[in-house]
């Protein structure tokens, strides 16, 4: 049986084949899926599993930790056989060469790595790019797991809230070796690696521990598969006190946006007591005055018609009438103070607030407070927010899970001496940092591939990781923006001296700024990695609170950067940093200028070819998420395509590209947001040559889109993670197959030659244009002389007005390059057998 019958999802079979008798790839060792003769010209059926504990089973399947160590199995040894390594053990970093940075075994006047090694690493080394909402951070956990059964991750990419997955892949993958953990654990911790993905995303399935061993499933009993919705999304969300009201319509809102037709009656009414709810102080009184007001006057006028010489009919329609026209009155009235009470809040208030419901961490209750705690959820219960009892807030959970999937221990330090020191207090209750004293995972620990206490040696080879890439054994990379400055944001941030040379100024946080949007141990860890204070300035929000300038970047917490990309606009706060800028007004001054970073697709995002080069070694893997239920509707189009997700070819067949009608006004305005932030995706995953390697998969059934946030149904989450698996598993049997059945081609190797033929083109016409420039720069070279506002860029001593010392190496360079397609070697038909596909070789700067 083929590994995706097996787990429920729609087998892959040869196209040459059918689907009767098809040749499906056996199971190795371990359930480890090996792939079949020929899976690029797989066909995928679109029977949906009729078993409803398969996909459990599925997640099951992927949560075996043994599944993701099978790849660092060593080599045998004459008669010897390997031994498989063992997830209790863990496998040490530096004893198998696929967990070393790519520096390491790239073969170099001084370094020679085995070859075969070399080729093992190429072999199974991919990166990912991430980008997306909800939808698409729920798709990818699973795919990467499936992509994981043979690659190792090297770079990931991410942006908005699609940047959650992306940070636990990456942490996934240096607790890939880690040993299983010890002691008692928490109940919503998961295990270190890919398997804590998949555990991760049956939690927010409301996988439950009484329905997940074997033998319930075995039975066909699912976890909570006919229970009621727990809704754990939403209940990470936490609004701030001043928000709690607008949260609680936001929440009835879409309580109801979720809901089958049938179920909305009932929920139009708690729409209405939120919207009752909202008024606060004077606009309640305001509110209730003219109720009463409109119903004391109604009575009045009633009785004087009684009494009047009227007739008792004339005298009930005159009551009647009035009776409409009070209560519009008063209903025109609570409008116009409900619009009042929101603009004050959206004017006045929302900078404290981030300008976000959901800040990220629990709210305290005081003693004095109790009172209007209970009364506040008596009014979340009413208006269906779900009880937020015993699910910490988002950023704690956020913060565990990644330590988790990284395998850092789960424990407290002896003394809380090393938190009072730097004046934080101790948040208790769900929610809050339970578990103060766990290190929280940094860009350096990936770069380094491991955890824990920093060794001799280490400081050295993070700055060289800082400088190069290649030196990082897990590079992440996540993009936020900084609305304050209208330009994206990438995480790691440079060292502070390549900061400066790009004309940027150090960033600057602020304790009490951070702690309402991240776990107080995160912030302890930013205070204690500091490496100054501003000793002039403080915080413009918090008055006497001191700036600390934000750590060397291999010491930022992964967690901060996480949720600066992920603040949506309007639903999570922004996360507020800072600078000191020199005063034009006071020469020898600063002072301190705010930034708010925001949702990372405001900008940049983390397009699928962030990580791409001319000439790739390994394959960049992405997941492109369609916000409508039509992106299977080409799935007989691709030969490998699955109910809800399409792979395209890498052929040079010209295929139809997506299309989707605008029915409705909601429609248009949906598609419109889409198109501004994936249509650089859009457009790759349409273009032959770039399609294949870039999995196609919607993100609903519903005809008016996806389950609207948070308020995403189990069931969904469950169904977008599963067809992320199918889609990953896709990826890999196809980047492991064989080419059309050529002996000793992979479709690996038909990517890279698509990649080289490409990159001849690009690099023919660029030395053709250089050609026709040629006069023009050959003579400025020459000729021209460095003015003093450009002498800061060249070696102390350079005296401005000279001659650039490098002009003879550059003349030689630009001509050299002309020579290549005049006589050299780029003189010929480079369009001949290239892919019909053109990119831009343009200089872009660096974010």
């Amino acid at each position: 049986m083929s590994e995706a019958v097996d787990t429920g999802i729609a087998p892959v079979v040869p196209e040459s084949e059918g689907t009767n008798g098809a040749k499906t790839g056996k199971s190795g060792a371990r359930g480890v899926p090996r792939p079949p003769a020929e899976p690029e010209q797989a066909e995928t059926t679109t029977a949906e599993p009729t078993d409803p504990a398969q996909p459990w089973r599925t997640l099951r399947r992927q949560a075996e930790r043994r599944r993701y160590l099978t790849i660092l199995t060593p080599r045998r040894v004459g008669k010897e056989k390997p031994r498989r390594p063992s997830p209790t053990a863990g496998v040490p970093r530096d004893a198998h060469h696929l967990l070393r940075p790519p520096a390491e075994m790239t073969r170099t006047a001084s370094n020679f790595p085995d070859p075969e090694h070399v080729r093992q690493y190429l072999r199974h080394s991919c990166d990912l790019t991430m980008s997306g909402g909800l939808a698409a951070s729920v798709v990818y956990p699973l795919g990467v797991c499936a992509l994981a059964e043979h690659y190792v991750i090297r770079r990931v990419g991410g942006s908005s809230v699609a940047a959650v997955s992306a940070a636990a892949a990456a942490a996934a993958e240096i607790g890939r070796a880690a040993p299983d953990p010890t002691g008692e654990r928490d109940p919503l911790s998961v295990a270190p690696g890919f398997a804590g993905l998949a555990e991760t995303v049956g939690w927010l399935a409301g996988q439950d521990v009484a329905h997940q061993d074997a033998m319930s499933l075995a039975a066909g009993l699912t976890p909570l598969d006919e229970g009621p919705e727990q809704w754990r999304l939403a209940r990470l969300l936490r609004p701030a006190g001043k928000t709690r009201t607008l949260y609680r319509l936001f929440a009835a809102v879409q309580r109801l946006r979720a809901a089958a037709p049938g179920e909305r009656r009932p929920l139009r009414r708690r729409v209405a007591l939120a919207v009752l709810a909202g008024f606060t102080g004077s606009s309640r009184v305001a509110t209730a005055t003219a109720w009463l007001g409109s119903l004391v006057g109604w009575a009045l006028v009633t009785a004087a018609l009684v009494r009047s010489d009227l007739a008792l009919p004339l005298a009930l329609v005159a009551s009647f009438v009035f009776a409409v026209t009070a209560a519009l009155a008063a209903a025109g009235l609570s409008a116009l103070v409900a619009v009042l009470t929101l603009r004050d809040l959206v004017t006045r208030r929302a900078p404290s607030l981030g300008f976000g419901l959901v800040p990220g961490t629990a709210v305290e209750w005081t003693s004095r407070r109790r009172r209007r705690r209970r009364i506040a959820q008596r009014l979340d219960d009413l208006a269906g927010v779900p009880a937020a009892e015993g699910v910490p807030a988002l950023s704690t959970w956020l913060a565990d899970r990644l330590d988790d999937l990284a395998g850092i221990p789960d424990q407290r330090l002896e003394t809380k001496d090393l938190f009072d020191s730097a004046g934080l207090r101790h948040d208790g209750g769900i929610g809050g940092d339970a578990d103060a004293g766990r290190p929280s995972l940094t860009f350096g620990d990936l770069w380094l591939g491991r955890v824990g206490p920093r060794r001799p040696g280490d400081e050295e080879t993070l700055r060289r990781a800082a400088a190069d890439p290649e030196h990082r054994v897990v590079d992440l990379l996540l993009t936020t923006t900084n609305v304050s400055q209208h330009r994206p944001y990438r995480f790691p941030l440079p060292v502070a001296g390549e900061l400066e040379r790009r004309g940027l100024t150090p960033l600057l946080f602020c304790r009490m700024c951070l702690e309402a949007v991240l776990p107080v141990r995160v912030v302890a860890h930013l205070v204690q990695a500091s490496p100054a204070l501003e000793p002039d300035h403080t915080c413009p929000r918090h008055e006497g609170s001191q700036l600390h300038e934000l750590p060397d970047p291999w010491d930022v917490p992964v967690a901060l950067a996480v949720r600066m990309s992920m603040a949506v606009p309007g639903l999570l706060a922004a996360v507020p940093l800072a600078t000191v800028e020199a005063d034009r007004d006071r020469p020898g001054e600063g002072s301190v200028h705010l930034h708010w970073f925001a949702d990372g697709d405001l900008s940049a995002g983390m397009p699928v070819g962030a990580f791409d080069t001319l000439l790739p070694r390994w394959p960049t893997f992405g997941f492109h998420v369609r916000p409508d239920a039509a992106s299977a509707r080409t799935a007989h189009e691709a030969p490998t395509a699955g109910p809800g997700w399409v792979l395209p070819e890498q052929d040079a067949v010209r295929r139809a590209v997506h299309w989707q009608d605008v029915p409705t006004l909601g429609a248009f305005a949906r598609m419109l947001l889409g198109t501004a932030r994936s249509w650089g995706d859009a457009s790759v995953t349409d273009l032959p040559g770039f399609r294949g390697r870039v999995a196609q998969v919607s993100a609903g059934d519903r005809a008016d889109g996806p389950d609207p946030v948070p308020f995403v149904r189990q069931r969904t989450l469950l169904s977008l993670a599963l067809r992320g698996f199918a889609a990953g598993e896709a990826m890999r049997l196809r980047f492991t197959g064989s080419d059309d059945g050529v002996s000793g081609q992979s479709q690996t190797d038909r990517y890279r030659w698509i990649r080289l033929r490409t990159a001849l083109r690009e690099y023919r016409g660029m030395s053709l244009s250089i050609g026709a420039r040629l006069p023009l720069y050959s003579d400025l070279a020459a000729g021209y002389r460095v003015p003093e506002a450009l002498a800061g860029w060249f070696p102390e001593g350079f005296e401005a007005g000279s001659r650039d010392p490098s002009w003879p190496e550059a003349a030689a360079t630009i001509t050299h390059l002309r020579a290549l397609s005049a006589g050299g070697v780029l003189d010929w038909d480079a369009e001949l057998g290239a892919p019909p596909v053109d990119p831009d070789l343009r200089l872009s700067p660096p974010i």
